[in-house]
């Protein structure tokens, strides 16, 4: 899938996906699999052969599959109705249609038209190029050598150049060359930075599932409500939040019980990479909470921004 990168500059690595020999004869005998990293972001393509079944089959499919997966899993057709690519938007699974559309919900990413035009600059920032932004911003630095950058994040000398050009087309930042080496120079810090560029960032959050509150799992951070409790006059909620890179083992798509289940957010970056006190960072946190409906968390949110700040600069 070449347009992948032609379209979005995205890099997919694509290897074979040895966990699908696990799934029923039934799943396997309609799809193929993959495993594909897109940008670093592990997916799993879940190649339909022939024609789409029926919408309910489809997402028992994807649910099999993806529990299994433990990360997103993409969904390739070779041809989709109008009707069944709506279906598939409203049901919230990510799908290509080779050639014609993308629907990439947890990279922030709905194309449904036709690529024949070349792209345009993209209205959201990929989780790469959103890292890089937050290490950046984090590091209040006016000048840093890419390749510092991209070992710092633990990038691959691409991913991080791709990423930084893409923060240098929403003139986040500017770049220029001292001898071999590609220096990033930022124009603006703080607060300013952010405003430039928060309407190209994405919601960490790429799902929301549940574990009960006995099972135990590893290199998870407080998130969501609870995060934001901790830092504000908001209350505790009653099921607590955290979040993780990998899914535990065992996770519900639904829950069951308010006060004895765990809401897990599945982030498409790692929340540990800015890690604070035990919780999610305060920009990763405000982003995953900006579109909430509930004035008391907006009113929490700006007092968690506005202390924020007040340090950031002191």
């Amino acid at each position: 899938m070449s347009y992948l990168e032609e379209v979005l500059g995205i890099k997919a690595i694509y290897s074979q996906w040895k966990d699908s020999k696990k799934l029923p004869f039934l799943i396997t005998d309609r799809y193929d699999f993959q495993r594909v990293f897109l940008d670093e972001v592990p997916t799993v393509f879940m190649y339909v052969k022939g024609s789409m079944e029926s919408l309910a089959n489809t997402k028992a499919h994807v649910r099999k599959a993806g529990s299994l997966a433990g990360v997103p899993l993409v969904l390739v057709l070779q041809t989709c109705l109008p009707r069944q690519r709506e279906s598939l938007i409203r049901a919230g699974i990510p799908f290509i249609v080779e050639g014609t559309q993308i629907f990439l919900p947890f990279m922030g990413i709905a194309l449904r038209e036709k690529y024949s035009r070349p792209a345009e600059f993209r209205t959201q920032l990929t989780p790469s190029a959103q890292v890089v932004f937050l290490h950046l911003l984090y590091g209040a630095k006016n000048k840093i050598l890419l390749r510092d950058v991209a070992k710092e994040l633990n990038l691959t000398a691409m991913t991080a150049s791709r990423a930084v050009r893409q923060l240098e087309d929403a003139g986040m930042l500017k770049t220029q060359k001292e001898g071999v080496h590609k220096i990033i120079l930022m124009t603006n810090q703080g607060q300013a930075l952010f405003r430039k560029a928060e309407s190209f960032l994405l919601s960490p959050v790429g799902r929301k599932l549940y574990v009960t509150k006995d099972k135990a799992f590893e290199n998870c951070l407080k998130a969501g409500y609870l995060a934001l409790s901790e830092c504000s006059m908001l209350s505790a909620p009653r099921t607590n939040v955290y979040a993780v890179n990998n899914l535990p083992a065992e996770y519900m798509e639904e829950m069951t019980d308010a006060d004895q289940d765990t809401q897990i957010e599945q982030w498409i970056y790692d929340p540990c990479l800015f890690e604070k006190n035990g919780s999610v960072d305060p920009i990763s946190l405000y982003l995953s909470l900006r579109d909430d409906p509930d004035e008391r968390v907006q009113e929490a949110l700006d007092t968690m921004m506005s202390d924020f700040w007040r340090e950031y600069h002191a």
